[in-house]
């Protein structure tokens, strides 16, 4: 134990050498990585103390090292350091990790004012990606007080989405009257139905087999176009059919309906006949027909 000890120690030493070597500093936010696998506690004060000195150039890798350690004593040194515009998502996120609170105020408050949709999506990224299912709880509760002012709404349904991904039950409960909302906007229901699915509710199956075919209503242009939410909902039942051998019929039959009417939107007749091969193993449309025939919904 002590022998294998010492060999992470030996091998932290010569991975930090090379963080410090300036021809190595393309491949630092790997060895970073790497030291705070091997030996965190260790690493946590070493990432601070090159953080301290650091350009503006390896200010980004230390803090991002920092705040996947969650060492809180780093937390005012990268505020202190990550000020310049270019720098400022990377604090943001490795903040986010530690779940500080000053960060997750001043996130409230930037929500509200409009934040700029790359930024948003850095944010909405570290918490799906870090599990911070507290900071989704959180930011989610204050931007109901504030009534989402600020052009929140494509901004509250990502939320929306990450907060149901960690399962959180109230964006749960607002995902679903979102999807049942007839009165909400088109893609606010489609996006709400796919997070569903996803999640395992399948009482949004049928919306969503119905929603995609062409000569159905288009969700509005500013979730991202009509043709990107169809593909994310194709996504979403491939998922699903993959998962749930009970529905898999159904799926098939409405992505086979959507591929028969090439004309109205060849990608999205690519899309779907790409599903149907990968679920059956067949192309051809008289190939799938005749397998079609043989089989019985379970």
């Amino acid at each position: 134990m002590a022998l294998a000890k010492l060999r992470d120690q030996s091998t932290v030493t010569l991975l930090l050498d090379l963080v410090d070597n300036p021809d190595w500093q393309a491949m630092a936010p790997w060895l970073c990585a790497a030291v705070c696998e091997i030996d965190p506690e260790h690493a946590a004060p070493e990432m601070l103390k090159r953080l301290e000195s650091a350009d503006k150039t390896m200010q980004p890798v230390f803090a991002t090292a920092i705040g996947h350690l969650r060492y809180q004593p780093g937390a005012t040194e990268i505020r202190k350091r990550l000020r310049a515009k270019a720098s400022r998502a990377y604090a943001t996120a490795a903040l986010l990790r530690m779940n500080d609170e000053k960060t997750i105020a001043g996130l409230v408050d930037s929500l509200q004012a409009g934040m700029e949709w790359p930024d948003f999506l850095l944010v909405n990224n570290v918490i799906r990606g870090s599990r911070l299912a507290e900071v989704a709880r959180t930011l989610l509760t204050k931007g109901d007080q504030a009534g989402w002012s600020g052009g929140w709404g494509r901004d509250r349904i990502e939320l929306l989405e990450t907060a149901n991904h960690l399962g959180i039950a109230e964006a749960n409960d607002a995902l679903q009257k979102l999807a049942d909302d007839t009165d909400a906007r088109p893609a606010a229901r489609w996006r709400s139905a796919i997070a569903l699915l996803e999640s395992g509710d399948l009482r949004y199956l049928q919306f969503l087999l119905d929603a995609i075919q062409p000569d159905k209503s288009e969700p509005a242009e500013e979730f991202g176009g009509n043709r990107e939410a169809r593909e994310a909902a194709i996504g979403a039942l491939h998922r699903c059919a993959k998962r749930d051998p009970t529905v898999k019929l159904p799926i098939l039959d409405s992505l086979h309906t959507m591929r028969l009417n090439p004309d109205k939107n060849p990608s999205l007749a690519y899309a779907a006949q790409n599903v149907i091969k990968d679920l059956t193993g067949f192309e051809r449309y008289a190939e799938f027909d005749a397998w079609r025939a043989k089989q019985t919904s379970p």
